[in-house]
């Protein structure tokens, strides 16, 4: 049952202003026998965590899911039969602000038509009889003084309940909640996997700096949360400040901050003070940070060993999908970049970063759709993603920026290249992965969209709204003037999104549906061509990288200019003395259009030289997970002034995913995993590879549910290549070279 007996404890919104404490909630009941099935329902809004007599048995962290509960209302299911017993039994909840209230002046979060101060909704079913709902409750505050999804949280331990989720507890000064407005949102049990720790890790090297605090370094850029392990005295305040940079002052959080409107103290940042008995553990409920560095103050010398902090390392869980590793130990530092930035940024749906937004940006979800799939099992948790980015679409077709919202991202932030997840997610799911399910769930809204485009084009027919080719390199994001027009980089991908919506009504059987993508398609090919491609040259106008492989990649070229094309688009790389010059939307087709067109050794070199710009230059800095931006920093040596070797000035986000397409082309273009190349079926496979001149070997593998891993092997041996092929039962796959068809089992030519 999903109740709508949606109760508060306060009307008051907790802010950085006034702090606000979470609040508890708990029932007592007697059972006379346990019974055979014992079932709650939950909605906690924003966040809860679930005990059943003292035991947490929430799915994991930020239960139930990052919604607008406007749009969705999401609900999570638990049999909890094997956690009752005869006699009385408690039920507990705590509640964080969540998405339901978040303090956040940027993107208006602050403004939200849902806000409210933390609310649930609950129903206790037992043998399948109602037994109780939410406003049977009592409540009370908890030690949880402060909770904010971006700015932290603070905890004090002597404000604790001993034994109040348990039996036994006397609860006579607790208070009845008053019944909270239920939100309009379609209500659902959430499909997307939890949120779960996959790894811990200790300090690396702890440092005392100039002021007295001690950094702890993890030696890795991920996201998720510091568990606090200390002994003190009654009243010591432990604050903890958590970054991407450290210097001789401390935790340096000037990337990761928004100026002068964010609030010292509560960037990324959790205190917790000491109730003074014995070893205290501290773990927070209702955020989560980005980091490598955790600056700790107010603490003794003795207190600062490598015991105090342990990096919980979470995600959104998923099963790893695919491998990629090389004999070139740089390629696969960027691979394993990549994965972190993945894996940091997989927070119930992909994210922009993990400390600074935490938004669902649009277009870094098309960006990555790709890899996310070649690399994990990503399948249920974009499928339900989209679910709300269909529910945020406006009636007139329009999508905002960021999904979920509160209404930001209409007036700016979205526009083709960010719109077009709406499309390239399902059709990502349909060729990776054979799920055509999920694209009939938003072909109404896609279809709405395609109808929408003509009301945005301009005079000239073409598309010229929204955002550009984001963090072009040496370009501050924020400040335009990019070298790609955003009428030529918005009306290319309105021909990529009509070209796969095509494809995705074609496959589904909605012909007439596929006939209106054909004809926009075909009329935004030829009012570009009429306006920016010079048909002498093959050149698009003004001439860019970004434009001339997006024009080629995404079919603004016919087939018989490729050729003339390529030639163009190898002068604008030389142009830059062979360095890649694009933002984002030009690294998800450059290095894949020179690939498709016999220069795969070229877009190699771009991606390893080690010189700026590159993918390698990178991580030969320090990098361990993909940075915002390409742009020339100032590298701090370490001495008085930088205790720490990754002290960068000029630096914005060391942590977004955007970029990783470049993991996605590892497969396909070195490892020559070519998943469902013609749309026929997913378990049809190219195996394509290129034996690049630099690397000795290479293995790619994907694994396919149910039927087994698919992996691609090659090593010289002299001046031959061994290369071996296994294919799992059920899979189709062809070897380009040879174009035998290989049978399950293990191929093995020496070539």
């Amino acid at each position: 049952m999903l109740s709508d007996k949606f109760v508060s404890l306060t009307k008051e919104y907790n802010t950085i202003g006034r702090h606000v404490a979470a609040p508890l909630f708990r029932k007592s009941f007697t059972l006379d026998a346990v019974p055979e099935k014992a079932e709650i329902t939950i909605c906690g809004l924003g966040f809860y965590v679930l005990w059943v007599n003292g035991k947490n048995v929430t799915k994991g962290a930020l239960a139930p899911y990052i919604s607008n509960p406007d749009d969705m209302l999401y609900y999570d299911a638990y049999d909890i039969a094997e956690h009752l017993t005869a006699g009385e039994n408690v039920i507990g909840v705590m509640l964080g602000n969540g998405m339901q209230n978040c303090d956040t002046r940027v993107w208006d979060f602050n403004k939200n038509a849902f806000r409210s101060a933390p609310k649930f909704a609950l129903a206790f079913e037992a043998d399948g009889r109602l037994l109780f709902e939410a406003d049977a409750f009592s409540g009370h505050s908890s030690p949880v003084t402060f909770d904010d999804l971006r700015a932290g949280e603070r905890y004090d331990a002597r404000l604790e309940l001993p034994g109040w989720n348990k039996a036994g507890f006397d609860d006579s000064d607790w208070i009845k909640p008053f019944k909270a407005e239920t939100n309009r949102g379609e209500k659902r049990i959430c499909a997307a996997p939890p949120i779960l720790p996959y790894k811990e890790l200790k300090a690396v090297k702890i440092t005392r700096t100039l002021s007295g605090s001690y950094v702890y370094d993890f030696g890795e850029n991920n996201a998720g949360v510091a568990r606090l392990k200390i002994s003190g005295r009654r009243g010591q305040t432990v604050c903890v400040a958590f970054g991407e940079i450290a210097n001789a002052e401390g935790v340096d959080q000037d990337n990761i901050s928004f100026g002068p409107e964010t609030t010292k103290g509560y960037i990324q940042q959790m205190e917790y003070t000491l109730k003074g008995e014995g070893t205290e553990e501290y773990t927070p409920y209702f955020t989560y940070f980005g980091f490598r560095y955790a600056e700790v103050w107010n603490i003794e010398p003795q207190q600062a060993d490598l015991g105090l902090l342990t990096y919980v390392v979470m995600s959104s869980s998923m099963a790893p999908r695919g491998e990629f590793i090389t004999s070139d130990e740089t390629v696969n530092r960027i691979q394993a970049n990549t994965l972190r930035s993945d894996y940091s940024n997989f927070y119930y749906f992909p994210t922009d970063c993990p400390h600074r937004e935490k938004n669902g940006w649009m277009g870094d979800a098309a960006l990555s759709a790709q890899q996310f799939l070649m690399n994990f099992d990503a399948e249920a948790s974009l499928c339900e993603w989209l679910r709300c980015v269909v529910k945020a679409q406006r009636g007139d077709g329009a999508l905002p920026g960021i999904v979920p919202t509160g209404g930001w991202g209409f007036d700016w932030g979205n526009g083709p290249a960010w719109d077009v997840a709406l499309v390239a997610v399902p059709f990502m799911l349909y060729r990776l992965n054979g799920n055509l399910d999920c694209f009939k769930e938003c072909s109404d809204a896609i279809f709405k969209y395609l109808n929408y485009i003509p009301s945005k084009l301009n005079a000239d027919g073409l598309a010229e709204y929204g955002l550009a080719d984001w963090c072009e390199v040496n370009n501050d994001a924020d400040s335009g003037g990019y070298s790609t027009p955003l009428e030529v980089s918005d009306t290319l991908t309105l021909l990529n999104l009509t070209s796969m919506a095509e494809r995705l009504f074609t496959a589904a059987g909605e012909t007439d549906k596929a006939l209106v993508s054909k004809r926009l398609y075909d009329k935004l090919k030829a009012d570009f061509r009429k306006k920016h491609i010079d048909e002498k040259t093959k050149s698009v106008i003004p001439a860019s990288q970004t434009g001339q492989a997006m024009a080629m990649y995404y079919g603004a070229f016919d087939k018989d200019e490729l050729p003339e094309a390529l030639s163009r688009l190898k002068e604008l790389i030389d142009r830059y003395d062979g360095h890649f010059q694009v933002g984002v939307l030009g690294a998800r087709v450059l290095f894949r259009t020179l690939s498709d067109l016999g220069e795969t050794e070229l877009a190699y070199r771009m991606i390893t030289r080690p010189d700026f710009p590159s993918y390698a230059h990178h991580a030969l800095m320090g990098a361990t997970t993909l940075w915002e931006t390409f742009r020339k920093l100032t590298v701090l040596a370490p001495n008085t002034r930088c205790l720490f070797e990754n002290g960068l000035r000029g630096a914005r986000s060391l942590n977004h995913h955007f970029w990783g397409d470049v993991s996605g082309w590892f497969y396909e273009a070195v490892g020559g995993l070519k998943i469902n190349p013609e749309l026929t079926a997913h378990t049809d496979v190219v195996i394509d590879p290129y034996f690049i001149k630099k690397l000795d070997y290479v293995k790619a593998t994907h694994i396919y549910a149910g039927l087994g891993e698919l992996k691609v092997e090659w090593r010289r041996e002299a001046d031959k290549i061994r290369l071996t092929v296994t294919v799992p039962d059920g899979v189709n796959a062809v070897l380009k070279i040879t174009g035998q068809r290989l049978d399950a089992g293990v191929t093995e030519l020496l070539l």
